[in-house]
């Protein structure tokens, strides 16, 4: 059924307010692990098994976290299909949000603070860059379980292939690779958030196989 049926020239929607609405509908339905937290799920979300947090603590009329608004969406962008990171954010003026920040001591805004296996449930606060870049190497590097070469731990059947194709490389053509890729991750500033995320991972995969290479 065509819900613009019946609707005046003048009050149907424009077809960017069309586009605008279907991308809200899939924000909500199709977000994947980007998740709004309150009082009510942060608990429950950062407790989940096997699952790591990067979460935005802020308030609206913060001038700081409106202008890192556009590089946080994008990260939320970069990790929306993620199963094993939370990209969170708690508005500490809502409702929910504020005797959340209250409990948790929450100072000053934005306050970022990742949590992984390694920092506990207190989690452990982020103070570097707040462009996209950094806030994605954040992730990649300390956030983000991360593959381990020697026990395949963590290990995506995309990165063993990589794993198995590097492995009968020469210690020469791992290590060009290797600088190549990270090279790349480094200065390259267009990337998209999906290839950024899998040069990422393979930097991290040649780092591990190179160490069989010492002296060599």
């Amino acid at each position: 059924m065509d819900v613009r049926a019946g609707m005046s020239p003048r009050s149907a929607p424009s077809a960017g307010v069309w586009r605008m609405l279907v991308l809200l509908s899939c924000l909500s339905l199709c977000a994947g692990r980007v998740e709004v937290l309150d009082e009510d799920n942060y608990e429950r979300v950062l407790s989940e098994p096997g699952v790591s947090a990067f979460v935005k603590f802020f308030a609206p009329e913060c001038a700081h976290c409106r202008r890192m608004a556009d590089d946080w969406r994008a990260l939320e962008e970069e990790h929306a299909d993620a199963d094993s990171v939370v990209i969170g954010s708690v508005d500490c003026s809502s409702a929910k949000g504020e005797p959340l920040c209250e409990r948790l001591r929450i100072l000053g805004f934005p306050t970022l603070t990742y949590f992984t296996p390694a920092t506990g449930p207190a989690g452990e606060e982020y103070e570097g860059e707040r462009d996209y870049a950094a806030l994605s190497a954040l992730v990649a590097e300390r956030v983000r379980p991360r593959c381990v070469v020697d026990t395949r731990a963590e290990c995506s059947e995309r990165e063993l292939n990589y794993i198995a194709r590097m492995r009968e490389a020469a210690c020469e053509g791992r290590r060009n690779e290797h600088d190549r890729l990270a090279l790349l991750v480094s200065t390259s500033t267009n990337l998209k958030p999906a290839i950024r995320r899998w040069v990422s991972q393979r930097v991290h995969i040649l780092a591990q196989l190179l160490q069989g290479c010492a002296g060599s």
